[in-house]
């Protein structure tokens, strides 16, 4: 393929555009085949429904009143500050673990990026009783419901201390 010129800048930038095309073309294809009012219903729903289910899998592991306490920024060592600025969640859960990636526990996310999702679980028990040891143990909820509680519970009080 390398002698072919399939590597070759033209064609890179041909493979990185069609993606994109391709994402276009979802968009704007029920426009063109139903018309606005049908597109919109067609094309509205999937992305808030998909971006909804993002922020709540990504943010509420690090968006919580436990992982943004000041001294946990100020930790010098890189490992325990990204234990400290984490909420881990649901950990026994090889369910939760299937359906977010492994973010519902998201120290063991950031401290061990090189090991496979399909291993925490299996792990996590071991990681915190290091955790524990070292005196930097995870914020933890025992549900998603819990995390996504008290993820929007510290939101809405940051948001009463705004004018």
């Amino acid at each position: 393929m390398h002698r072919s010129g399939f590597f070759e800048l033209r064609s890179r930038r041909m493979l990185a555009l069609a993606p994109w095309l391709v994402s276009l073309a979802f968009v704007l294809v029920p426009f063109v085949r139903f018309g606005v009012a049908r597109g919109v219903l067609l094309t509205l729903p999937p992305y808030a429904l998909t971006s909804v289910v993002f922020m709540i899998v990504t943010q509420i592991s690090h968006v919580q009143e436990p992982c943004q306490n000041p001294s946990h920024l100020d930790e010098p060592d890189f490992f325990k500050r990204q234990v400290l600025t984490s909420l881990d969640y649901a950990v026994d859960s090889h369910v939760w673990r299937f359906l977010t990636g492994g973010l519902n526990v998201q120290s063991i996310h950031h401290v061990l990026p090189s090991v496979s999702s399909c291993h925490y679980t299996a792990l996590y028990p071991e990681f915190y009783r290091i955790c524990l040891k070292h005196n930097c143990a995870p914020a933890r909820k025992p549900t998603i419901v819990a995390a996504l509680l008290s993820h929007l519970a510290f939101v809405f009080r940051l948001g009463e201390k705004q004018p």
